[in-house]
């Protein structure tokens, strides 16, 4: 799980990045506002994949509970 300051500071980022667009879309190059969308989507990316990976680790944490390592995952997690 990300850290509340992580979390936050991340969500700071997006803002200032979405900021930057919203001026660049009038005044630059469009590799320029290709790039920073990018960088916007790969922190979004970042924060999703977190949740999941917390989810997983969740889910096998309790298969691993309720089994003795004979689950349909084989005992991977």
């Amino acid at each position: 799980m990300l850290s509340p300051k992580v979390k936050e500071s991340l969500e700071e980022a997006q803002s200032h990045l979405r900021n930057a667009l919203a001026h660049s879309a009038r005044t630059e190059k469009p590799i320029i506002n290709k790039q920073i969308a990018e960088i916007m989507t790969a922190i979004d990316y970042l924060m999703k994949m977190e949740e999941v990976s917390d989810r997983i680790d969740a889910i096998a944490t309790k298969i691993n509970k309720d089994s003795d390592g004979n689950s349909f995952l084989g005992g991977l997690f």
